[in-house]
């Protein structure tokens, strides 16, 4: 094994890299697409009804 030599960054700079730390679109907000879809086909919906005068 060879001998180490110097300062070892890798060891400091690991926590760079952990899994909870990465930043990921897909990952940041869970459920905000099929919300948005469930939104858009509940506005179409409304919007598609007659509305009816009650006052």
């Amino acid at each position: 094994m060879p001998k180490v030599v110097g300062f070892q960054w890798e060891r400091y700079e690991a926590w760079r890299h952990h899994p909870l730390l990465q930043f990921n679109k897909r990952n940041a907000f869970p459920g905000v697409g099929i919300g948005f879809a469930a939104f858009l086909a509940y506005v179409a919906y409304d919007k598609s009804q007659p509305k009816e005068d009650h006052h």
